[in-house]
């Protein structure tokens, strides 16, 4: 059975159109500076890209991960 949606989209999202999860992952990045409303979010392939007009930034934001407590580990990268 093929899918419909063999390219991820790439319909640029706003901080409000994001999950609770995914605007957790963005707060707690250490590589995201300013306010979540200065940058537009593109979901693919369990990451989350981030997009201003000085930098792109991906997120992994695999919903696999999640702990039995419900919080979300955030791995170091670097």
């Amino acid at each position: 059975m093929s899918q419909s949606r063999s390219s991820v989209s790439t319909e640029r999202l706003h901080w409000k159109d994001l999950s609770l999860q995914e605007l957790e992952h963005v707060l707690k990045s250490e590589e995201v500076t300013g306010e979540p409303e200065d940058y537009e979010y593109i979901r693919q392939d369990g990451t989350l890209h981030v997009l201003n007009d000085e930098c792109s930034i991906e997120i992994s934001v695999s919903p696999a991960k999640e702990q039995p407590d419900g919080s979300t580990p955030v791995e170091p990268k670097g």
